[in-house]
């Protein structure tokens, strides 16, 4: 029982830790989101002009708005399982949105999609 309780304690931190690192990334994603809701009704192919740079752990990420979508791809050589994590993290995040959200996917390219069609 106590290996049980350490090992959820080890899970709950890492997850936290992940989540404050990721603060940048949930600010760009928000401030796309939110335009998409009031500003735009679209980015079009013109979106990567909006893109932003971040820096969570070390790891450069860019957020891109491409039409309706927000793409996250971290800028440098990693793991599906980094993608996978970031997904799940969002999934957390937008949990709620479902007004503005309509999927979170890891695409055939291997960056996470915020899918914000309507």
């Amino acid at each position: 029982m106590k290996f049980f309780k350490i090992i959820l304690g080890l899970l709950l931190v890492s997850t936290l830790i992940f989540y404050i690192g990721n603060i940048k990334m949930f600010k760009a994603t928000n401030y796309f989101i939110e335009q998409l809701d009031s500003s735009y009704r679209s980015y079009g192919l013109g979106g990567i002009d909006h893109t932003e740079k971040t820096l969570n752990f070390n790891s450069p990420m860019l957020v891109t708005p491409v039409g309706r979508l927000i793409i996250i791809k971290i800028d440098k050589p990693v793991n599906e399982n980094r993608y996978k994590l970031i997904k799940s993290t969002l999934e957390i995040r937008y949990a709620l949105n479902k007004k503005n959200i309509n999927n979170i996917y890891i695409n055939k390219g291997g960056t996470v999609c915020i899918d914000c069609r309507r």
